[in-house]
């Protein structure tokens, strides 16, 4: 696992980054994830590579789908469809009908 707070952001460019060029050849064979998020404004991506190859990558900033390309993951699925049931699909992507516990949050002032 390499943790760095910039590392994420070559592997949703397009093209891939010659940066993430670099880190797929050194790990050849090998499934690369790449994951970033900001609660404050619902902003998330993650780019998946596999032999290679970018299979998956999705990006999401205040609730609109800015990127979105392959197939959803299985595990990508499974979390979708728990949050469906229960309601936290809309407040954790940003689109809060303020139903099943999504509260209007509340302003100080």
């Amino acid at each position: 696992m390499i943790i760095d707070c910039k590392l994420p952001f070559p592997f949703l460019e397009e093209p891939l980054s010659e940066r993430a060029q670099t880190i797929i050849d050194a790990f050849p064979g090998s499934e690369i994830a790449s994951l970033f998020e900001n609660s404050t404004s619902y902003l998330f991506g993650y780019a998946v590579i596999q032999n290679g190859e970018r299979v998956r990558f999705k990006i999401r900033d205040d609730g609109k789908i800015q990127q979105d390309f392959g197939e959803p993951l299985a595990e990508e699925r499974a979390v979708l469809e728990e949050m469906q049931k229960s309601g936290d699909d809309q407040a954790i992507f940003g689109e809060c009908a303020f139903k099943n516990g999504c509260q209007q949050p509340k302003l100080n002032g």
